[in-house]
């Protein structure tokens, strides 16, 4: 706030001086955020059936992780972090148990995502036989839990 206000400042006042440091410390300044199109979630989808198992993460756990980020807004790490305990397709949700802050918070699942994740998890039960606290997204080459990095 105090950056545009001495700009401002400067250009009416012309007598207006700053010290040479700068006396407001230093600028933090982020990206705009992309928000994506439906049109772009798709063809991400649709390049994620494709991506072959050399990096852990295949064309079974890609597509979901991808939609289900896009569905829910979930942070990487949170969806990383999910258990199969941790969905409750019956009620629609998820429990997010790792949120940011250390926090614990309930996402909210429309019913196209309940769908898919179901279908989902048939196929993923059927090549990884589990238990509820084992992790939602694998490594398709170790069936061990799927990493930042290889996501």
């Amino acid at each position: 706030m105090l950056r545009p206000f001495a700009t401002f400042l400067a250009a009416e006042y012309g007598e207006t001086t700053f010290p040479a440091t700068n006396p407001f410390g230093r600028t933090k300044r982020r990206l705009a955020p992309h928000i994506f199109t439906i049109e772009e979630i798709t063809a991400i989808i649709a390049e994620a059936h494709h991506i072959r198992r050399v990096q852990a993460a295949g064309t079974l756990m890609m597509p979901a992780l991808v939609g289900l980020l896009a569905a829910t807004g979930l942070r990487i790490s949170e969806a990383l972090s999910l258990q199969l305990r941790d969905l409750d397709l019956e009620a629609a949700q998820i429990l997010v148990r790792e949120a940011k802050y250390g926090r614990q918070r309930l996402v909210a699942l429309h019913p196209t995502s309940v769908a898919a994740l179901e279908n989902f998890l048939d196929r993923r039960n059927a090549i990884f036989p589990s238990s509820p606290t084992d992790p939602v997204f694998l490594s398709e080459l170790s069936g061990k839990m799927l990493t930042y990095m290889n996501a």
